[in-house]
């Protein structure tokens, strides 16, 4: 644990953590991350290393990215800004690295940055791995 990034610059409230959530739509894969008073255009950044492997839309998620970090790791980052994604598939990025904007795409209630690790396929908290 502890050995990725934060993925956001400028937004650091968790508005909706990992797991079991009261809003009846049952379990939560990640994070929801805002910045009170407005989270659009909040830079997302790569949380760690690796190659994208999935960049632009995908329908509940809205625009959205997903790198492989080797070893079964992936980080997904959902629901941003149209227009604003700046890595490709396959492209290869490092801890830290601008992918995008918080935006309120897909499918939302308000702007925020959906933050997932999966390892191996399935999701874990990803507050056991920021730092």
């Amino acid at each position: 644990g502890g050995k990725f990034v934060w993925p956001t610059i400028g937004a650091y409230q968790v508005s909706s953590g990992f797991g079991r959530r009261n809003l009846g739509d049952g379990w939560h894969d990640g994070i929801d991350i805002v910045r009170p008073g407005g989270s659009t255009g909040c830079t997302v950044v790569a949380a760690e290393g690796g190659t994208v492997i999935h960049s632009g839309w995908k329908s509940a998620a809205g625009y959205s990215v997903t790198i492989d970090h080797g070893n079964g790791i992936q980080t997904r980052y959902y629901h941003m800004k149209k227009g604003s994604l700046v890595v490709k598939n396959g492209q290869k990025v490092s801890r830290g690295q601008p992918i995008g904007q918080i935006g309120a795409t897909g499918y939302v209630t308000g702007a925020h940055l959906h933050f997932e690790i999966r390892a191996n396929g399935k999701s874990v908290n990803p507050m056991a791995y920021l730092k």
